[in-house]
């Protein structure tokens, strides 16, 4: 079954309303509810993409979602990741300059083939250490998918780059917020960001672990918005349950 998540995109004066899915294929409510709001939805993005340290790709949108999405006029924007979002299999892809080739060959290619609007870099828990690979790797993949007539998107965990000396908030910042520079990726081609804001709750981000509060959301956004970036937020509605209906 595919699985739904709300976005807002805060890039035109009226919110546009889109769907990102994550999941593979088969039979179930999500497909059926893509359908039946399908006039409602700018761009469909599943998470079918995987790749490993020597740049092979595997995976594929199913073909019921490519069909609809071509019935409805739907943009299909693919998200490609590390699996698990394992940092060694990326620490060893951007160290392997002919494996990143290799992959910006394959999502040109795939993407031609069937269609895509674009592609989404869902690629995450990378060490700070290696943002300016990350960057070239970027750089690299946008110019060849522009070229294309294709979009490049970034899914990024928000930052104010900033951390405590020790602890969850410093881990965080050097394997998950402190690989992206916003400024050079944009200059290398990014079209949009998209960050998983979940909620606008502090005490809901506290209970689910985010690592991160509304207000360095509202500052990373701003920051976003000022590299003349396009800025997407992902919403989760019920992610408090119940008794948290409130928040």
């Amino acid at each position: 079954m595919w699985r739904f998540a709300l976005l807002f995109l805060l890039a035109y004066p009226t919110l546009a309303q889109e769907v990102i899915v994550y999941g593979g294929s088969g039979k179930g409510r999500g497909a059926d509810s893509f359908l039946e709001r399908a006039n409602h939805i700018d761009v469909i993005s599943p998470q079918v993409y995987a790749v490993d340290s020597l740049g092979n790709v595997r995976g594929g949108v199913p073909e019921r979602l490519l069909n609809e999405a071509k019935q409805t006029g739907t943009h299909l924007m693919p998200l490609i990741m590390n699996p698990g979002f394992n940092q060694e299999i990326m620490h060893g892809l951007l160290n392997n300059f002919d494996a990143q080739r290799k992959v910006v060959d394959f999502m040109v290619e795939e993407g031609q083939n069937f269609g895509y609007w674009g592609w989404q870099f869902d690629f995450e828990n990378i060490d700070h250490t290696y943002k300016d690979r990350f960057t070239d790797f970027f750089r690299m993949a946008a110019s060849a998918l522009h070229e294309a007539g294709m979009t490049a998107s970034v899914a990024v965990v928000p930052t104010n780059d900033q951390s405590e000396d020790s602890g969850f908030s410093r881990y965080m910042q050097e394997n998950w917020r402190g690989n992206f520079d916003m400024a050079a990726i944009a200059e290398a081609g990014l079209n949009r960001i998209h960050i998983g804001l979940e909620t606008g709750s502090n005490a809901l981000l506290k209970l689910v672990d985010k690592g991160t509060t509304k207000e360095q959301h509202v500052e990373a956004g701003r920051k976003t918005k000022k590299a003349g970036i396009e800025l997407s937020e992902y919403v989760m509605p019920g992610l408090g349950g119940k008794e948290n209906s409130r928040e």
